[in-house]
């Protein structure tokens, strides 16, 4: 299709010469809307940066500072319209104007003054949120303080909490304002029930009152892995024997199936089979094996040996 006959097409319809007309009716207005929308009082919300400046670098905030302030403003459209596309200013509060007594304190109409100030204009401020500041402070030093994970967990079938649980950071700095009396730093307690894979767990350290820990959260992995049959062949060891006797058993091997954590497959197992001579009856010719050196991982109740006892001969032969 040819572009500019179309063009010309439609420039000499009668509907493209009326649109023309009525363009610049369309323009003024818009303009007229514009200039009475500005010169207009409109109410607008808008969440303003805090900054403290001039901070010591000695002082350490117990106290969370407020990311931003929250406040309603109410002014002229044309004072407030820049704020569409440019970037908010920052209400910046100085330290050594405010602190005294480890607080930095900034009432309401304070506040006030430093969010038109950072405004600029005649603004009228309708509300702010928070209203006040009242930071609690320190200047002493930080102690450090071993951390306790707090987690009562439980496992589905088939797996194993085995190895350690682990915290990225084994101790964190905590200050305070005046004497600390504990030891330790316990993190929020970690409650999982039927887990079956890895947990990584971002949970805050819990900390007494007008103290904070730096950091004041840590990550917590808690590792589950599958539990895998294993069998093992253990030679069966005779105890007590008196001297200058020799007692012999059959069979000379036990065969032990138990469940091993993933990780502990491919390791040699120190699990032992013994039978004890002190038990021998002479009614019976047979000694009960007792497994023994059985890792903390293996659940005995879950363990299968194939034989729980075995025939034993006493050599006589021999001197004592």
């Amino acid at each position: 299709m040819d572009i500019k006959k179309t063009i010309s097409k439609i420039s000499a319809t009668r509907q493209w010469k009326s649109f023309l007309l009525f363009l610049p009716f369309l323009c003024a207005s818009i303009v007229f809307w514009m200039v009475m929308t500005l010169n207009e009082d409109i109410q607008k919300d808008f969440s303003l940066p805090v900054e403290i400046t001039n901070v010591p670098d000695s002082v350490t905030f117990i106290s969370n500072i407020p990311k931003q302030v929250n406040i309603t403003v109410k002014a002229k459209g044309s004072q407030l319209i820049k704020y569409s596309w440019k970037e908010l200013p920052t209400i910046k509060v100085d330290f050594n104007a405010c602190s005294q007594n480890n607080r930095l304190l900034l009432w309401s109409d304070k506040l006030i003054g430093l969010s038109r100030e950072a405004l600029g204009g005649d603004i009228n401020i309708q509300s702010i949120r928070p209203d006040s500041l009242n930071l609690l402070y320190t200047k002493t030093k930080g102690i450090e303080m071993p951390i306790v994970v707090d987690a009562e967990i439980s496992v589905a079938g088939g797996y194993v909490c085995y190895k350690p649980i682990l915290c990225d950071y084994s101790s964190v700095m905590l200050y305070s304002v005046g004497n600390v009396s504990v030891s330790k730093l316990l993190t929020e307690p970690i409650i999982l029930t039927n887990i079956s894979e890895t947990q990584s767990i971002k949970t805050k350290i819990i900390t007494p009152a007008n103290t904070r820990a730096i950091p004041d959260s840590v990550t917590v992995t808690i590792p589950i892995e599958p539990l895998i049959w294993k069998t093992a062949d253990v030679k069966i060891s005779v105890i007590n024997v008196p001297d200058g006797y020799n007692l012999k058993v059959y069979p000379g091997t036990v065969n032990i199936k138990y469940l091993a954590p993933m990780s502990e497959y491919n390791n040699q197992s120190e699990i032992s089979a013994i039978v004890d001579y002190v038990q021998l009856n002479n009614a019976l010719s047979k000694l009960p094996i007792s497994v023994v050196n059985i890792p903390e991982y293996i659940d005995r109740e879950q363990m299968i040996v194939n034989v729980d006892s075995v025939e034993c001969l006493l050599d006589l032969t021999s001197n004592p």
